[in-house]
């Protein structure tokens, strides 16, 4: 089981991070739904888990609406492209101080 980036928050709840490159609106399939349905139940059983866990969805196009996004995503991000180099922006704040900005990284 692969986790792309694990979020462990002070308030109680962790984000099960998923990161997907597509150059449309990634759709979430049947198939797929169940392997996150699979991937966050054994993350909580595997590791005894009491807090909430948030799956979230980070893309370069959005998300497809549908049923399982409904079920399933309670965040989504999308990514901006901010130059011709590949790199990619993510708007983030700090969560105690309200600070804003963004975090870049390449491909």
């Amino acid at each position: 089981m692969q986790i792309d980036l694990l979020l462990d928050r002070d308030d109680g709840v962790i984000n099960i991070v998923e990161i997907k490159y597509s150059q449309k609106p990634f759709r979430i399939t049947k198939q797929y739904a169940t392997q996150l349905g699979d991937k966050i139940d054994i993350f909580r059983e595997q590791l005894n888990i009491k807090k909430d866990i948030y799956l979230t969805m980070i893309t370069v196009a959005g998300l497809l609406p549908n049923a399982y996004v409904d079920e399933l995503v309670t965040n989504e991000l999308t990514l901006e492209r901010s130059d011709s180099l590949g790199s990619l922006l993510i708007p983030v704040e700090h969560s105690s101080t309200g600070t804003k900005g963004w975090y870049s990284f390449g491909f």
